[in-house]
């Protein structure tokens, strides 16, 4: 079963009413359950929703009884109810988190949290790695952190007790990383790293990344473009058709050149989201922001198939949940 999530301003999915309105929430799928964390919510008492204020909520859905074909209906808030994880006394609770990258591992009874904006934003985070195990009653460690840390740089795990970070910006500066990539073993909780691209040292932000498991393939998407070292207002948007990829059994780096079915031109964007199709050689490609946070991308979603390297435009007839970005997908494996 291929399950996609989306969140965007406000929580979808007949969110319970205790939980508040929030954008930049980090979500994914353990076993069974939805987990999501932090976000920016708003003031209530604002008359335009600012969404500035990070938070350290915690909260899940069961998606075991969840019937999608109710999900719009009068009663769905009260057959699908989000339900926030409590925190016994003497447990650890995680600082307000917003914008952080964040992945199931450990064959989805873990997740990782990395990075991200507290509060107040400038703030450099002290503990920038979460670990939490909810097959351990939602318990929280903080595994031990790198020497800096990076802002809208994605986090994969590539399935051997390992997950897999690169680009964006070092901690709270605004400036580009470093031309490479950080590895972290969390059964040995070691840190690694492992040299960038010496074909094209630019780094990347706002992209996305997916890894392959058959092939052993991250693929990145989308985001912008700047030298190492640069400020982030320096940067370019990336043209999606430039596939970057990084091979994960041979330390290589190489990029392709996608095309689109029937020459159509697909938008440039930050801050979308691409899940793998499960059981084919396809990527679900969905949402985004097309002129600096500002414009929600109109050609919205897209199949990438990462063999004929083509992209397919979809064509929702007006239905499901629209042109957005910032939200979550992911799938059941």
């Amino acid at each position: 079963m291929f399950y996609l999530f989306y969140l965007l301003l406000f929580i979808e999915c007949a969110v319970a009413d205790q939980i508040a309105p929030r954008a930049f929430q980090g979500c994914v799928l353990n076993v069974n359950e939805i987990h999501c964390y932090g976000g920016f919510t708003h003031q209530p008492a604002e008359s335009v929703m600012q969404y500035t204020n990070a938070s350290n909520d915690h909260f899940y859905l069961s998606i075991d009884t969840l019937d999608f074909s109710t999900l719009s209906s009068a009663n769905a808030e009260q057959q699908h109810q989000w339900q926030y994880v409590a925190r016994p006394a003497g447990h650890t609770v995680l600082p307000p988190l917003a914008n952080m990258a964040m992945t199931a591992i450990a064959s989805q009874t873990q997740f990782i949290l990395y990075g991200g904006v507290t509060e107040p934003a400038s703030k450099t985070l002290t503990d920038p790695l979460w670990k939490c195990s909810t097959n351990l009653n939602n318990s929280m460690s903080t595994p031990p952190s790198q020497e800096y840390y990076t802002l809208y740089s994605p986090v994969v795990d590539t399935r051997a007790s390992t997950i897999w970070t690169w680009g964006g910006l070092i901690n709270t500066t605004g400036i580009a990383s470093i031309n490479s990539a950080s590895t972290f073993d969390y059964a040995k909780e070691k840190w690694n790293t492992v040299d960038g691209d010496r074909t094209n040292s630019n780094i990347w932000i706002k992209h996305t990344a997916v890894f392959i498991e058959k092939t052993g393939l991250i693929y990145m998407m989308g985001g912008y473009e700047l030298k190492q070292g640069e400020v982030s207002s320096t940067g370019t948007f990336n043209n999606m058709t430039n596939i970057r990829w990084f091979d994960t059994f041979l330390n290589t780096w190489g990029m392709d050149q996608a095309t689109v079915s029937g020459n159509q031109h697909i938008t440039s964007r930050i801050l979308h989201t691409v899940t793998p199709i499960p059981d084919s050689n396809k990527l679900l490609v969905y949402g985004g922001y097309n002129d600096q946070e500002a414009k929600l991308s109109q050609d919205y979603v897209y199949v990438y198939d990462f063999v004929t390297k083509e992209y397919t435009s979809l064509n929702f007839n007006q239905t499901g949940p629209g042109p957005r970005a910032s939200h979550s997908g992911f799938n059941r494996i």
